[in-house]
C-alpha cells in the first residue's frame, strides 16, 4: 500500500510527499528533502544497519573471480538498497560511477580499467530524540547521530501515600510523573532495552 496514494511531480525528490500541505513551495520542499534524506539519511523506516561491499574487474587480465568483471564502457544500474540510507564507509567507486542517495542506486558508465572495491552501510544516519518530551507537533525534539542515546525524562520516586489520601494536586503530579515514566520506558525499549528492565 502507498503512503502517499499520487504520483509525485517530475523532477521532484521521490520523497517529497512527505511535506505536501504544509504550505512549502516546491524548490524549498526539494532542499529540505536533499538535506534530510539524501544528506543526513533519515528515513521513515529505520531496519537493522548492515554492510554491503561490492568489488569490480574492470578491464583486469587476471582471474579475479571473487569480483564482478566489466568493462570500459559497460553501464551499471545496481540497487544497494532504498529502504535505508546508503553511506560509503570505505574503498571508493569506480571512475564513472555514483551513488544516487536518494533511490539507493549506483549508476554510471565505467571509464577506466583497474580493481575497484567499496563498502557501504545500509542504515539511518540520523533519528529523533523528543528530548524525554511526549513528542509530536508542537513538542521540542531534534534529529541526533543514530549511534547517540536518546535523552530519558526524570520519573521521580513512587508516591509515598495511597492515591485516594491524596488531593487533586498530588493526583495531577502522580499522572504527570507516571507519563513520564512511560516515556522513559518507550525510549528505552526504543533503544534497544529489554523488555522486563
Amino acid at each position: 500500500m502507498k503512503l502517499y496514494p499520487f504520483d509525485v511531480p517530475e523532477g521532484a525528490h521521490p520523497l517529497s510527499w512527505v511535506f505536501y500541505g504544509f504550505g512549502l513551495d516546491a524548490t524549498t520542499i526539494n532542499q529540505l528533502c536533499r538535506h534530510l534524506f539524501d544528506d543526513l539519511g533519515a528515513r521513515l523506516e529505520t531496519p537493522e544497519p548492515r554492510e554491503v561491499t561490492l568489488a569490480w574487474a574492470v578491464d583486469w587480465p587476471l582471474d579475479v573471480s571473487a569480483r564482478e568483471v566489466v568493462s570500459v564502457g559497460d553501464d551499471l544500474d545496481e540497487g544497494v538498497g532504498f529502504d535505508t540510507a546508503v553511506t560509503l564507509t570505505s574503498g571508493a567507486l569506480p571512475p564513472g560511477i555514483r551513488l544516487v542517495p536518494h533511490t539507493g542506486r549506483l549508476v554510471g558508465t565505467f571509464k577506466q580499467a583497474g580493481l575497484y572495491q567499496a563498502t557501504f552501510r545500509l542504515g539511518p544516519k540520523l533519528k529523533y530524540d523528543p528530548l524525554g518530551g511526549p513528542g509530536g507537533p508542537g513538542a521540542a525534539g531534534k534529529w541526533i547521530p543514530i549511534d547517540q542515546p536518546r535523552q530519558t525524562p526524570p520519573t521521580g520516586a513512587a508516591p509515598a501515600r495511597q492515591l485516594e489520601d491524596m488531593d487533586l494536586q498530588e493526583l495531577e503530579d502522580v499522572i504527570v510523573r507516571a507519563q513520564a515514566a512511560q516515556r522513559a520506558k518507550a525510549i528505552h525499549l526504543a533503544e534497544g532495552g529489554a523488555r522486563g528492565d
